[in-house]
């Protein structure tokens, strides 16, 4: 529990998930948020973004090697588990987000690391055509389709009213991040799932999936305008003091 208050649980196979459903994702974040300072430095331009997710790439290779036959743990579920959670596998995932940063925001491109990307190509290549998972995992490639999927609604601009739903999805993003763990636990709880046996695997699939949407979004709104929405206005008021007092001095 401590290690949890301290964000320490991901360090550990048998604290990364123990308390909290995808607890793990947090104790993450805040790693890759302390590295944030030495990344806000470094990496300041596309072709030192793309040699990022290059050094992520390798970087989990060589953890992967290691320690699948290093297990630490007699429990292998819980051992795979941890080398999917821990921070040399998601830190690629992360890069990836500061690529796309550069890409659509960033007037200064820098110049651009060809052997870098030549480098990845050829790692992506071996991973499609050998399937193994050791070289990138499937979240690589989850997290390119959604990179894509962003660049693609960036450049439309989203001004069509078609496009509300997914505007408010935005919105209370965050909420719905925090909270599809709860209601994902919930539904197993009340077996609120599979609603119709016997039918078609997809069919319950799809099912599921809209149950999971719909609940989510429903509590992730209460949970934006009760929590969300008061406590920005409280951080924006706290920094304006801020700005305030330094403007005295």
């Amino acid at each position: 529990m401590i290690s949890h208050f301290t964000f320490l649980h991901s360090f550990s196979p048998y604290w990364i998930n123990s308390v909290v459903p995808g607890g793990w994702s947090v104790s993450i974040e805040v790693l890759f948020y302390l590295l944030l300072p030495f990344l806000f430095f470094r990496i300041n331009t596309l072709g030192k973004a793309i040699n990022l997710v290059l050094f992520a790439v390798v970087l989990r290779i060589l953890f992967v090697l290691l320690l699948r036959h290093l297990t630490l743990v007699p429990d292998q579920q819980l051992w795979g588990d941890f080398l999917f959670m821990f921070l040399p596998n998601q830190l690629q995932i992360f890069a990836i987000g500061i690529v796309m940063y550069f890409v659509l925001f960033a007037k200064e491109k820098g110049d651009l690391s060809h052997k870098s990307i030549l480098i990845i190509a050829i790692l992506l290549l071996t991973e499609l055509a050998t399937g193994s998972g050791i070289i990138l995992p499937a979240i690589f490639f989850w997290a390119l389709g959604f990179c894509l999927l962003i660049a693609g609604l960036h450049k439309y601009q989203l001004r069509s009213s078609l496009f509300v739903p997914v505007i408010y999805i935005g919105e209370i993003s965050y909420s719905m991040y925090l909270s599809h763990f709860a209601v994902l636990f919930a539904m197993d709880r009340y077996s609120f799932y599979d609603l119709f046996p016997g039918s078609s695997p997809y069919i319950n699939f799809f099912t599921n999936f809209l149950l999971l949407f719909g609940i989510t979004i429903l509590t992730s709104t209460v949970l934006h305008y009760l929590i969300d929405k008061p406590f920005q206005q409280l951080g924006k008021k706290i920094a304006s003091m801020r700005m305030f007092e330094l403007r005295k001095t």
